[in-house]
């Protein structure tokens, strides 16, 4: 079985670069974020350690390789039972190349027969949306009462896709500076 390789970008150790190349699209966007920052026992569904807690969405994340679209009951579990929203990401930090399934705490999953994509507000950039742009859309972080449909292609985003996708750990690198 092939094994990911440990990256440190940002002061953290990630177990993967896929990992890592989130936390540069994370910090280009100006996202806060802690990596695995605690550990949880979800009873019958098992031990648990989240990748990702980001703060100001009150949100957890789980980032998976794209060819890993199932089902996460983890972090399911996690949301519904602390009430946070959260994050099933497959696939890597760029446009057209992963996926997300958001799970709102207490509701079910939004199954969508295609994934949602992250977006950023129209009015407010420091929104950060998921959008499905045939079904629906939902911000992680509300600052406005403006609840026109968010941009998936905003200069922000692109950004930050440019920087997960051009970030290279190879031979000791560190990752972009942001």
């Amino acid at each position: 079985m092939l094994r990911p390789i440990d990256t440190v970008y940002n002061g953290y150790r990630f177990r993967s670069r896929l990992e890592a190349r989130w936390a540069v699209f994370f910090d280009v966007l100006g996202v806060p974020y802690d990596y695995e920052p605690e550990g949880y026992d979800l009873g019958r569904v098992g031990w648990y350690l989240p990748d990702f807690w980001l703060p100001e969405q009150r949100c957890w994340v789980e980032i998976k390789p794209a060819d890993n679209w199932t089902f996460h009951p983890k972090i399911a579990a996690l949301a519904s039972g602390s009430g946070f929203q959260g994050l099933y990401v497959c696939g890597n930090p760029w446009f057209g190349d992963y996926g997300i399934r958001h799970h709102l705490g207490d509701e079910d999953w939004s199954f969508c027969e295609h994934p949602h994509r992250f977006a950023l507000g129209r009015r407010d950039e420091q929104e950060l949306w998921v959008v499905h742009e045939d079904c629906c859309w939902h911000c992680l972080n509300p600052r406005t009462d403006d609840a026109r449909y968010p941009l998936q292609e905003a200069p922000r985003i692109m950004e930050a896709y440019e920087a997960a996708r051009g970030a290279r750990f190879e031979h000791g690198e560190r990752g972009p500076k942001v």
